[in-house]
């Protein structure tokens, strides 16, 4: 509820899905805001929501950037970003420009969203 609010989410589909998740904890309450939706039928004759796995994917992930095994820093990315995407993220953090300039870059090591490590020699 707060996240809806957050946004000023005003889909009546997700409000009357809200409605209905609340009913079994607050049956009045949610009864009323049932009927001021726009229902001629008890919220208790609702279906219950369907499961959307869609709806809980994040699209932005947090990777840890290690520099020789070591992380120095987290970066966002959108999901499934390429190494190149990732590669120039971290290089633009001053957490691994401290320990990446001026240094050979031996080799990059990326699992895509989950972690970007950069090798880099003396």
């Amino acid at each position: 509820l707060n996240a809806m609010r957050a946004v000023n989410c005003v889909e009546r589909r997700m409000v009357k899905d809200m409605v209905i998740m609340l009913a079994p904890f607050a049956p009045h309450f949610s009864e009323e805001c049932w009927e001021r939706l726009g229902s001629e039928t008890s919220i208790f004759d609702a279906q219950w929501p369907e499961w959307d796995e869609a709806l809980t994917i994040e699209q932005v992930v947090e990777l840890p950037v290690q520099v020789n095994g070591k992380t120095r820093s987290r970066v966002q990315v959108p999901r499934g970003a390429s190494e190149k995407v990732v590669i120039a993220a971290a290089r633009r953090d001053p957490s691994v420009t401290r320990y990446t300039e001026g240094k050979e870059q031996i080799k990059v090591v990326h699992v895509k969203d989950r972690l970007l490590n950069i090798v880099v020699g003396p």
